[in-house]
């Protein structure tokens, strides 16, 4: 249910996972991740892994660290490709693509053999919002991919959150609260919109 749809989505892996609509949260932000996010995030995958899938993008950065934390804490994740789902990108994350395709879910709207290009990954970045109920926005920047997904999801009236940040920092997620942006402590909090969404 978003706008210019995918006409087909390749899969290797659990499609149970892309059922649950409401119990989908997307982390995304960026591949050169604060320390600060680095800290937080871990947390709150925590906090939901049991009960949430929990979704990125297979980069390294936030993404890297959204999948390892939901393994970690025994919960489920989906990882979405800018390539074909037999061209594991970034070669960097081979181990851990592999491991979400084996035991999780790995999908991509490009067939078999197409490699990842730069072009591909703000479309790959509609998918992530696609299939998820709310989006997890950490290290914004203007300009850069993590604000044009925050925005996509806003515009496909998804939930977005996010959590406060210090004063400070170079980042534009307190200035996604004051544009109406959900301010997020806890899992809890997430179920809260879910039930309320």
């Amino acid at each position: 249910q978003i706008h210019k749809p995918p006409f087909a989505l390749f899969c290797k892996g659990d499609l149970n996972l892309l059922k649950g609509f409401k119990k989908n949260v997307a982390f995304v932000g960026s591949r050169e991740p604060s320390e600060y996010a680095s800290k937080q995030l871990p947390l709150l995958v925590k906090d939901i892994a049991l009960d949430h899938v929990i979704v990125s993008g297979c980069a390294i950065g936030i993404d890297t660290l959204a999948h390892q934390s939901a393994i970690a804490y025994k919960g489920k994740t989906i990882g979405v490709l800018g390539s074909g789902i037999d061209v594991p990108y970034p070669h960097s994350n081979l181990s851990l693509i592999n491991e979400i395709a084996a035991n999780h879910l790995l999908i991509s709207e490009y067939p078999a053999g197409v490699p990842a290009k730069a072009e591909h990954f703000i479309p790959r970045n509609r998918i992530i919002v696609g299939i998820c109920n709310s989006i997890v926005v950490f290290d914004a920047k203007k300009s850069s991919g993590t604000i044009s997904t925050a925005y996509k999801a806003a515009n496909e009236n998804r939930n977005l959150l996010t959590i406060p940040y210090p004063l400070g920092t170079p980042y534009l997620n307190n200035s996604l609260i004051k544009e109406g942006c959900h301010l997020i402590e806890t899992g809890d909090d997430i179920r809260f919109l879910d039930e309320n969404f």
